[in-house]
């Protein structure tokens, strides 16, 4: 566990982690080659979503709030944004 996290706040990082998995595997259905679209990527559920859609293969764009845009950027590379075949749309 990293030490600045909390015993209180530990326990939402596998809960945001199955929230994102069961958005994109069993609501979204991602497939490799899809495009996700990310709503609110910069928080708990959005930031596992994009690293969880690259794993599946898909291609993606995340988007967040203006003041969150920094601590988001960094994940959002990791996915490739701008490409249309195959959309899957996930709201959080």
């Amino acid at each position: 566990m990293p030490a600045d996290l909390s015993v209180v706040d530990a326990p939402a990082v596998p809960t945001s982690a199955m929230a994102a998995l069961q958005a994109l595997r069993k609501i979204a259905n991602v497939r490799p080659g899809q495009t996700v679209l990310v709503t609110g990527m910069s928080g708990g559920v959005g930031s596992f979503a994009v690293q969880i859609a690259k794993a599946f293969a898909a291609e993606g764009t995340g988007v967040c709030s203006t003041r969150n845009v920094g601590e988001a950027a960094d994940a959002l590379r990791h996915v490739a944004a701008g490409h249309t075949r195959g959309k899957a749309v996930v709201t959080i």
